[in-house]
């Protein structure tokens, strides 16, 4: 009597457990289901894969061509660590569509590039690109001054916005595969006309002709021939040095301390202005102990008689130090 019981409780309860399980899978994805585009609703998992294989797989595999500045760059797929699985996609299609209930529902390509590859390449891709700009430059002979003009440079715009791009590309495989981009204009560090505004003036030295010349920037960056001087230079065993240099030191009636050549008065400090000073009225040093300067003896002038620095008459050296800046190039040839 109780095991008659037992079974017939059994059997009562059996339809409500089976009402209350879930359904299991369908076999084939629903109505309005679609991966990346592709409709895949109505097919098995299997002939999904085989669909999407053949549509999305074979875009995914398409190279991104990147166009910027002449140049073609092509970001491969597979190089880049893209792959598409067709089968975990065709997977995703079916239980996203058991899952909506009849809405329609279109899935996202799951594929994503490997970022640090992307941006290896967009770097070699700036490489190729990029050209430095050039800064103006002085070309400086005894008789003429000369610029090499500026040239302005170019570079890779954005480089990391260019490679969130290609991997978003990459990522969605129905955006165009071609990707125009633009380059970054760079400014050259000196330009002709600023060069000439720095420099100003530029003084050359003949030592064969005795002759010194003075060179002013116009206002065009070119340069004129403002004037020329006579000038002694160093004799024989004191030779003025020859080279390019720069103007590093400017004293009005500069003192003057008597080196060991100068025998018996060795050591001895002269005031500027003295009679007995021989740098007269101004100093323009290119070296720690050369320079320009103003001298009394004017019969000196075009001979090689200093012992090393370059004679000037008081007013040419005066002129001189009017338009000498420190930092002025002087070429001693």
């Amino acid at each position: 009597m109780r095991l008659s019981l037992a079974i017939s409780l059994l059997l009562a309860a059996f339809p409500a457990a089976a009402r209350a399980a879930p359904a299991p899978p369908p076999e084939r994805i629903a109505t309005g289901v679609s991966v990346g585009g592709v409709p895949v609703a109505g097919l098995t998992v299997a002939k999904a894969e085989i669909r999407l294989r053949k549509t999305v797989g074979v875009a995914a595999r398409r190279a991104v061509v990147v166009q910027v500045a002449g140049r073609r760059k092509r970001f491969v797929p597979e190089r880049l660590g893209v792959e598409f699985d067709a089968a975990a996609s065709a997977r995703d299609g079916l239980a996203a569509g058991w899952l909506a209930g009849g809405r329609a529902v279109d899935l996202r390509v799951r594929l994503q590039a490997d970022r640090e590859r992307v941006l290896a390449q967009v770097r070699g891709l700036a490489r190729e690109v990029r050209r430095p700009a050039r800064a103006a430059r002085l070309r400086i002979a005894l008789t003429k001054v000369r610029v090499r003009g500026a040239r302005w440079g170019r570079s890779l715009a954005k480089p990391s916005g260019l490679a969130r791009r290609v991997r978003e590309r990459l990522a969605d495989p129905s955006s165009p595969r071609t990707l125009l981009w633009g380059t970054r204009r760079v400014r050259p560090a000196l330009t002709i006309r600023a060069l000439g505004r720095r420099t100003y003036s530029i003084v050359t030295v003949s030592r064969r002709r005795k002759l010194a010349r003075l060179f002013l920037a116009r206002r065009d960056g070119s340069w004129r021939r403002a004037r020329a001087y006579r000038v002694a230079v160093g004799k024989p065993g004191f030779p003025t040095p020859t080279g390019r240099f720069a103007v590093i030191s400017k004293v009005v009636d500069p003192a003057w301390t008597a080196p060991g050549w100068a025998g018996p008065i060795a050591g001895q400090t002269f005031a500027g202005g003295s009679d007995a000073n021989p740098i007269k009225a101004r100093w323009i040093g290119f070296t720690g102990s050369v320079g320009f300067h103003g001298t009394a003896d004017l019969s000196s002038l075009g001979s090689e008689a200093s012992h090393g620095c370059v004679r000037m008459s008081v007013r040419d050296v005066k002129s001189l130090y009017r338009k000498a800046r420190i930092g002025s190039p002087v070429l001693v040839r």
